[in-house]
């Protein structure tokens, strides 16, 4: 919506969407770009390396070894091959992956150690902000399953990126009394773009730093 994601400081409560069928159709056609390629960026450079999906042979580009250390917050990075002179040649493309733009933290309640919650009473957990607007989006959700149709459900919110929120008891109550997951995430999404030789311009980056835990409603 207008420029960019916005908070919405709003919930709800839905079953989960039934899984597509695959498509009956050939997998996409890859092209090595070298043994590496590389993110870079004004602090650090990530490598990425070949790998082949066994089952299918497509070429894909992994990061090994990778930690949080690696993932340096609000930064755009430019994608750079190595070159393959039977497929993509050596090329920098500027702009393309970024990531979310601060780290965050849960702050309560300490969602862990069997973590208990009556459904009949609002929850509110806090966090510190993750700085994610208007560029990024932060969103939240307990899972479970729901009590009118048995089927695997949520109760999810874009919560307003300010420290705090609620998912009321009337929210709480359409899922089962069972062990639920919370999940919170920020994530962003990067410009479209793509390599300066090819007619296809719409490739898009995405990021986002999550978190998860299991809890009980009774």
């Amino acid at each position: 919506m207008g420029d960019g994601p916005m908070p919405y400081d709003a919930n709800g409560v839905f079953p989960v969407p039934p899984t597509p069928p695959e498509p009956d159709c050939p997998n996409p056609e890859t092209v090595s770009a070298g043994d590496f390629v590389w993110f870079e960026g004004p602090e650090n450079i990530v490598t990425l390396e070949k790998a082949f999906i066994e089952s299918t042979g497509q070429i894909i580009y992994v990061g090994n070894n990778l930690t949080l250390d690696d993932y340096h917050f609000g930064t755009t990075y430019a994608l750079h091959t190595q070159g393959d002179p039977d497929g993509i040649p050596e090329v920098t493309v500027p702009d393309v992956q970024p990531t979310v733009p601060g780290d965050y933290y849960l702050l309560s309640p300490d969602i862990s150690r069997n973590f208990t919650w009556n459904r009949a009473e609002d929850f509110t957990y806090t966090w510190t902000p993750a700085l994610t607007y208007p560029d990024a989006m932060f969103s939240t959700g307990i899972s479970g399953t729901l009590v009118a149709s048995g089927e695997s459900g949520f109760a999810g919110s874009l919560p307003w990126d300010d420290g705090v929120h609620t998912y009321t008891a009337a929210e709480l109550s359409q899922l089962q009394a069972s062990q639920v997951g919370f999940s919170a995430s920020s994530s962003i999404e990067g410009r479209e773009y793509g390599l300066p030789f090819s007619t296809i311009q719409y490739c898009k980056s995405k990021s986002s730093l999550s978190t998860s835990a299991t809890m009980f409603l009774e």
